[in-house]
């Protein structure tokens, strides 16, 4: 099974995927601390997968979305 820059293969041939939502963590605030190298492991998330912006709910607060 192949797979695309979305996923990756296990062993197995199934195919893995990890989504991580960051409450308030927009690439606005974040950016400067990934390009200043204070949050690697999140760094070379970004580098290495997919990434975009996720619209939110209206209202905008969190036990909604």
């Amino acid at each position: 099974m192949e797979c695309d820059t979305a996923c990756v293969a296990d062993g197995g041939g199934r195919r893995r995927l990890l989504i991580v939502g960051l409450d308030s963590g927009t690439f606005r605030v974040l950016k400067p601390f990934i390009d200043d190298g204070e949050v690697p492991t999140l760094g070379r998330l970004v580098e290495e997968g997919v990434h975009g912006v996720l619209l939110s709910s209206v209202p905008v607060v969190t036990p909604p979305g």
